[in-house]
């Protein structure tokens, strides 16, 4: 009896660590599409990425709307490269990813976003940013 219980609770946490592992493959291929939408300046893909009531912090403290920030990747004036995607934190429905960024003056910074799924799809609700030491 006991190795039935001990065998269902393994078999239990194997599945749900392979369904965490899914979900944040999801989390990294949709911010993976819209970094790739935003260097191609493809406004329509990257605007599915984005909520509609997406709040943008910038470097600088400066809050970017979504029509803004849509402006912005037509013709940025510093664009950057998404480095590495250092942690994804998954709670249900939203996730908190932590990352880092290059920018092409070579400067460095964190990036820590919040995504909620909506519509079977994630979407950016909030993006702060620093500057990397």
């Amino acid at each position: 009896m006991h190795q039935l219980l001990w065998s269902t609770a393994v078999s239990l946490l194997i599945i749900l660590s392979v369904a965490a592992q899914s979900v944040e493959q999801d989390i990294r291929h949709a911010v993976e599409e819209a970094n790739k939408a935003a260097l191609a300046h493809n406004t329509e893909a990257y605007a599915r990425f984005l909520a509609d009531d997406l709040i943008w912090l910038g470097n600088h403290g400066n809050i970017v709307t979504k029509p803004e920030r849509l402006k912005a990747i037509v013709a940025p004036p510093n664009p950057r490269t998404l480095g590495e995607i250092e942690r994804v934190q998954v709670y249900g429905d939203t996730a908190i990813l932590v990352a880092s960024a290059t920018r092409a003056d070579g400067s460095r910074r964190r990036l820590v976003r919040t995504l909620v799924k909506r519509d079977g799809r994630w979407q950016l609700v909030l993006h702060a940013e620093a500057d990397a030491k």
